[in-house]
């Protein structure tokens, strides 16, 4: 029986998403989303990069055991899933992966930096197409793009790459990590993007190395800067200005050391096969390998969320939503989930003087 035309409603899949991971209406549950490092290596040397350890060399998952990973991943609920790394594609059995998570009837994103897509991946996607294909920009010239990369060739194989797929038909979203050594090739790059019909998106937030290592932050802008360029265009200044509407500067102090949707929103699978309520924080796994996303998982993350927040500056500060740092950022760079690095707050600061008088502070903010 059909249904008439003005009763079918058509959202996109990111609206759809949104829509079914809110905790509020439905309860603590498993992620609809989550990301699984399928490796911990890459081809490429990035300066910034904040996840390659300085000696990986294998360690992956065996391909039974990854296959495992995924299995639970789909019986707990999870839909979408990033595949990501390290490179993934790096991975020789990468093509049973992807099918077998397709099989399963996950919609899988793959996160790649193009340099390595063969005829092999290319019938593979062509075939089995995921819902799209994230490839980051380091560069538009050559020097730049190698200069970040530290692999002489990559920027060749990587603009290769992503001609490839697109000729295919393939969805590729563009996005760059601006930092000092590319930013003079920010709006080339964009430019370029959108020459072949890419969505593009940039971010200059960069960390420490997971390894405690500072060295990529030589690397990152200055908080002056790095608003400014998120301010450079009407719809970037609207999301800010509408940030501020709805949160006001009567924001309640935290009780919690998590207020983001870490566990119930968002869920993270390492290399090394275990789980991770966030991405960035490590000190909570699950045993994902031999323990379904069931009661057991609900309960991992109840404990976890339930966290008190220690004492610190972030507790009670107004611009800890507006200055983008979070516990695992601010444990990254000061050893205290609750002692913000200066850098958000001078970033924080920058934003709200660039929004003008609409946005004013509170005055008991310490963070500046």
């Amino acid at each position: 029986m059909g249904c008439p035309d003005d009763a079918i409603a058509v959202i996109g899949t990111a609206e759809f998403s949104r829509r079914l991971r809110q905790p509020e209406r439905h309860g603590l549950q498993v992620p609809y989303s989550a990301s699984f490092d399928l490796t911990r290596r890459c081809n490429l040397r990035c300066v910034h990069c904040y996840v390659r350890p300085r000696d990986a060399t294998n360690g992956d998952l065996p391909t039974s055991a990854a296959m495992v990973v995924l299995e639970r991943l789909s019986r707990g609920g999870v839909l979408f899933l990033v595949l990501t790394g390290g490179e993934p594609l790096l991975r020789p059995d990468f093509a049973n992966l992807y099918r077998h998570a397709k099989e399963l009837g996950i919609i899988p994103t793959i996160f790649t930096n193009a340099t390595l897509v063969t005829p092999r991946i290319l019938d593979l996607l062509s075939s089995l197409p995921p819902r799209r294909i994230e490839i980051t920009i380091y560069g538009h010239t050559a020097p730049t793009y190698e200069a970040v990369t530290g692999v002489p060739g990559s920027h060749r194989r990587f603009r290769e790459g992503v001609e490839a797929l697109l000729r295919r038909g393939l969805l590729v979203r563009l996005k760059s990590m601006v930092l000092r050594r590319n930013a003079h090739e920010l709006d080339a790059m964009k430019g370029w993007a959108e020459s072949l019909g890419c969505e593009f998106r940039y971010d200059a937030l960069v960390h420490p190395h997971a390894d405690g290592s500072p060295a990529p932050l030589e690397e990152r802008l200055a908080p002056e800067a790095v608003a400014a360029l998120q301010f450079r265009t009407p719809d970037d200044r609207r999301e800010f200005e509408r940030y501020l509407t709805e949160l006001g500067d009567d924001l309640a102090p935290r009780s919690r050391l998590f207020e983001c949707g870490a566990g119930s929103m968002t869920l993270h699978v390492d290399a090394a096969g275990s789980a991770h309520p966030c991405m960035l924080w490590r000190d909570h796994p699950y045993p994902i390998l031999e323990q379904d996303l069931d009661a057991r998982w609900l309960e991992h993350v109840r404990r976890f969320r339930d966290l008190p927040s220690p004492a610190g500056e972030c507790v009670r500060c107004h611009d800890r939503g507006l200055c983008n740092c979070c516990p695992p950022l601010a444990r990254m760079e000061t050893c205290g989930p609750t002692t913000p690095p200066r850098f958000y707050c001078r970033l924080a600061a920058a934003r709200r003087a660039l929004l003008g008088p609409t946005a004013s502070a509170a005055s008991d903010r310490p963070c500046v």
